[in-house]
C-alpha cells in the first residue's frame, strides 16, 4: 500500500471538522466510488458521493486512523487519512476535488486499443490483397496517426506504394518503419531493393 502522509489534508482532499456521529464524503464531480481502506490495505466499497457515513454503521471511524479513498473513471484517485473521529466534536465533511487523468485512451484502455489496431492491420492487408490500394492507404494513414510508433503500419504503407510503382514514397515508408523497429529482415530487404533500383535508374540516366 502506498505510503500516505498522516495529515488533515492529504492528496488534495480537504477535511473540514470531524464528527462523533457522522462524516459526509463529497467530490467534484460527484458519483465517485467511496472506499474505506483498513490498516492491512483491504478496501471496502461504501457507496458513491455524496455519501453520509454513520459512525454506528462504520465503527472503524472511531477506532483508529482511517483512510477514505475516492475513485472515478477518467479521474485520478484520491485518498485522505483522518484520525479516529472520537477525538473531535461536531459533524465532519471530507471534500475531494478530482482532477481528470491526462493519460490517452491507448494507455488507459490497452485491450481495446490492441484489438482496434489488430483489426485495422488485418483489414488493410485484405484491402491490399484485393488491390484496393486507395482504401488501404487511407486506413493505414489514419491508424498511423493514432499509433505513431507501430512499425508494421509503415511497412504496409511501403507495400502499397511499391505495388503502385511509387518507389520513392515506398522507400521513405520502409525507412520510417526501420527507425521504429530496426533490423527487421523484411524491411531491410525492401530498403536494399529500392536503393538498388534507384542506383540502376541513376546509372541508366547518366
Amino acid at each position: 500500500m502506498k505510503q500516505l502522509v498522516l495529515l488533515m489534508l492529504v492528496v488534495g482532499a480537504a477535511l473540514v471538522g470531524c464528527s462523533t456521529s457522522q462524516l459526509r464524503v463529497q467530490s467534484s464531480p460527484d458519483a465517485a466510488d467511496v472506499y474505506l481502506v483498513s490498516n492491512d490495505g483491504t478496501a471496502t466499497k461504501l457507496g458513491k458521493t455524496p455519501l453520509l457515513l454513520d459512525g454506528r454503521q462504520y465503527p472503524q471511524l472511531y477506532s483508529d486512523l482511517t483512510q477514505i479513498r475516492v475513485v472515478k473513471d477518467g479521474y485520478i484517485a484520491q485518498s485522505v487519512v483522518i484520525p479516529h473521529l472520537g477525538m473531535f466534536a461536531g459533524d465532519g465533511e471530507v471534500n475531494f476535488n478530482l482532477a481528470q487523468t491526462e493519460l490517452p485512451k491507448t494507455c488507459t484502455d490497452q485491450e481495446d486499443s490492441f484489438n482496434n489496431l489488430a483489426k485495422g492491420i488485418a483489414e488493410s492487408a485484405n484491402l491490399i490483397q484485393k488491390r484496393r490500394f486507395a482504401d488501404a492507404m487511407l486506413l493505414l494513414q489514419n491508424l498511423s496517426l493514432k499509433y505513431t510508433t507501430v512499425a508494421v503500419l509503415y511497412d504496409l504503407q511501403g507495400n502499397v506504394y511499391y505495388l503502385q510503382g511509387d518507389f520513392a514514397h515506398a522507400l521513405d515508408a520502409y525507412k520510417h518503419a526501420d527507425k521504429l523497429a530496426p533490423n527487421n529482415a523484411e524491411t531491410l530487404l525492401m530498403i536494399r531493393r529500392l536503393r538498388d533500383m534507384q542506383g540502376s535508374d541513376n546509372g541508366s540516366s547518366s
